[in-house]
């Protein structure tokens, strides 16, 4: 299962007294990234990315004041410039009170005159989000990577792979034997390991799509890295940069993936009707079921991206309660609803109203299961650990392997 990363950070208050507004500046490595395109709010929306990479959607006057701010001017020429740019007074009391009690808890500016000392900034906690992050990438290593891959996004290119696939598929259909594969490849234990490390290449390489896509694109991709999501091992990409292209730029980014996917599949399937061997087959019946369960928009995977874009609303999830407390026609509809824009509000909306059935239904009936589970879970790990014994005992490096790699799956 992959993923993809995207922070966003929250607004918590501050209770530190006011501080000159000449003393305040931009926090160091604070860069402004211009207008935020295609977003689902009725307001304009910028962004600007923090010193540790931090991506925040700001009000157009919290961007003009990060703009205009400077140690060498006065609070009233900060301030008056800001009026002169935004159409509407914004006073000397006022622009202190929005850098002390705003920016500074979100690490957007410091004082330089306050004395030196940690300050935590809020991080972007989202729900059902990734946990114990690690990098297999780092960032130099996939910018080379997908600046070499992006070219793979030529339009040309993508109708070429799309057509080869539909017709590969075909062919699979009308000659392959799944049911003769999949007893090829469990009947032989190297084949077993043989095939979890191509499902797990074929992850590694959906990835590269996204970073890829989002160079195409116009973005910035980070690392590439794998992580736990929800309580499973899971790869994702940093492609927080795509949140200042547009919204065909992040869809493509959101897609990337899949479209790597596509090219595993015509490689693997080339494979199998050259060699005729099961685990290609499987191989490509398998990466088929990952890209399906990719679309599903219920929770933080490919289709859930989609949707967001298409939206225009970074995180689905941080409007889940508002619209829920605004469905009642005699409650007041929330501030985080009524700022979306029409269209993106019905899209929302509809999601919510769809995802929390689902989401209440897997959580009651993984309640109802749990013992179940559980019993069947601890006899198969008995069986796998007297296999992991005869294959220790007899000195089967394979057989321990494939006993090792079923109990850590267990």
């Amino acid at each position: 299962m992959t993923t993809e990363v995207r922070r966003w950070a929250g607004h918590p208050q501050e209770t530190s007294p006011p501080a000159s507004v000449g003393r305040w500046r931009r926090a160091p490595g604070l860069v402004l990234l211009g207008e935020a395109r295609d977003v689902g709010v009725s307001e304009p929306r910028h962004l600007v990315r923090r010193g540790d990479g931090q991506v925040l959607q700001v009000s157009e006057l919290v961007a003009l004041v990060l703009r205009e701010l400077s140690q060498t001017r006065t609070p009233e020429a900060v301030a008056d410039a800001v009026t002169h740019r935004i159409g509407r007074r914004l006073g000397v009391e006022g622009l202190e009170h929005l850098l002390s009690r705003r920016l500074r808890p979100l690490g957007l500016v410091v004082d330089s005159g306050a004395a030196p000392g940690p300050h935590a900034v809020p991080r972007a906690d989202p729900l059902l989000s990734l946990r114990l992050r690690g990098t297999l990438l780092p960032a130099a290593a996939v910018a080379r990577v997908s600046r070499v891959l992006a070219p793979l996004f030529l339009p040309p290119v993508v109708l070429a792979a799309l057509a080869t696939l539909v017709v590969l598929d075909v062919a699979l259909l009308l000659r392959g034997n799944p049911l003769a594969a999949l007893d090829q490849v469990l009947a032989t234990p190297a084949l077993v390991l043989a095939l979890v490390a191509v499902l797990t290449a074929g992850a590694v390489v959906h990835e590269l799509g996204h970073a890829a896509a989002c160079r195409y694109s116009g973005g910035r991709p980070g690392r590439v890295g794998v992580g736990i999501y929800l309580v499973f091992p899971a790869f994702f990409t940093d492609v927080t940069d795509s949140y200042r292209l547009s919204r065909s730029g992040r869809i493509r980014t959101d897609l990337g993936g899949l479209y790597f996917n596509v090219l595993v599949v015509v490689a693997l399937a080339a494979v199998y009707l050259q060699t005729g061997h099961g685990l290609a087959l499987l191989a490509v019946l398998l990466t088929h079921l990952q890209m399906l369960q990719q679309l599903v928009p219920i929770i933080r995977l490919d289709g859930y991206w989609v949707l967001s874009d298409v939206a225009g609303v970074p995180d689905l999830f941080a409007r889940l309660g508002p619209v829920l407390r605004s469905l009642p026609p005699w409650r007041p509809t929330h501030p985080l609803v009524a700022e979306l824009r029409p269209a993106s509000r019905r899209v929302v909306v509809a999601w919510v109203v769809v995802v929390v059935p689902l989401l209440v239904a897997a959580t009651g009936w993984l309640v109802a299961s749990t013992p179940a589970m559980l019993a069947r879970t601890w006899a198969a790990a008995a069986i796998h650990a007297d296999r992991l014994v005869t294959a220790l005992a007899t000195a089967d490096v394979v057989g321990v392997a494939v006993a090792l790699l079923s109990l850590a799956l267990l």
